[in-house]
């Protein structure tokens, strides 16, 4: 939702860190919903990665700076407790998912991400703020805005091509909800 909601619309290329059920997850879902043509993989284990890459018609990469650069979207979700994205690595207009951190200390993007970033989002601030990424930088946290208010047009979402836009997602209890939702009834009706 949130790759709907702030990515340019002409994105076509996705990186994607972590190679685990969640990031395959994640390139099925941007697939179907922005018509993703490029996928880049990179993970720590090089036989990982390599899986990945061949699973979901991926290119592995073998360094972090070489899986983002030029990436219109990059999704993190590794379990990584030490930043591995900084603002050098990002292209004008890219838009930034991370979500691997979701635990007090685990961490995937450098401060000057987030005080880089023209625009910081998150599912939920106050959660962020005390375990996401936005836990590590008090001053992120102040400047961030919840999703559902970019969804609903009380905050302002991306306004030009240009720039560089960062959603930080814990998860909520609601869509832990809506998902054993959809695995009692057998999915969506």
């Amino acid at each position: 939702m949130s790759a709907r909601a702030l990515a340019r619309p002409d994105s076509h290329t996705l990186t994607i860190l972590g190679g685990g059920f969640q990031a395959a997850f994640q390139v099925a879902a941007l697939r179907e919903a922005l018509g993703i043509e490029s996928v880049t993989v990179w993970s720590r284990s090089p036989e990982t990665r390599q899986r990945f890459a061949a699973e979901h018609d991926a290119v592995a990469a073998d360094t972090v700076v070489e899986a983002v650069r030029g990436a219109d979207i990059v999704i993190c979700c590794t379990p990584s407790r030490e930043p591995l994205v900084t603002f050098e690595m990002l292209s004008p207009g890219t838009h930034v998912i991370a979500m691997g951190s979701d635990l007090l200390g685990k961490r995937e993007l450098a401060d000057d991400v987030l005080l880089g970033a023209d625009l910081l989002v998150a599912d939920d601030v106050s959660i962020a703020g005390r375990v996401g990424e936005l836990a590590h930088l008090a001053e992120a946290a102040e400047r961030a805005v919840d999703l559902g208010d970019v969804l609903t047009g009380r905050s302002l979402g991306r306004t030009s091509d240009e720039q560089i836009t960062v959603s930080d997602h814990c998860g909520l209890g609601i869509q832990d909800a809506a998902m054993a939702q959809l695995v009692m009834t057998g999915g969506p009706s």
